[in-house]
């Protein structure tokens, strides 16, 4: 029987490598897992918890799309310009500057942004 996609859902990578780590324990494994895990273990900066909080509140506190604010956990951006840069994907979008803020201000309860 065919396999269909009843929905879907933006992940974090955090997200994604935790699955991929449950897959990997019980025993469905190729090499292309192994080396997607090794790639997320490398770049993934939160826990997937944390991510999905992060990407929860800015969705619902700064009302970014979630498929930006993925983006935004997975990046977790330190300056305005590169929470700019990400908030262009949508170029129909116009962002002003206390979004940019806001976005920094949550990012940086969750990554830990510098001053």
């Amino acid at each position: 029987m065919p396999r269909t996609i009843e929905s879907s859902k933006s992940l974090t990578w955090a997200e994604a490598k935790e699955l991929l780590a449950k897959r990997i324990e019980e025993g469905f494994t190729t090499p292309h897992h192994d080396m997607v895990y090794r790639y997320l273990e490398k770049f993934s900066m939160l826990s997937a918890e944390d991510s999905r909080k992060l990407v929860e509140e800015l969705v619902s506190s700064v009302g970014i799309d979630e498929e930006v604010a993925v983006v935004v956990a997975n990046i977790c951006p330190m300056s305005a310009g590169e929470v700019r840069s990400i908030l262009e994907m949508r170029k129909e979008a116009v962002y002003k500057e206390e979004i940019v803020s806001g976005i920094l201000e949550i990012v940086k309860k969750y990554c830990g942004v510098p001053e």
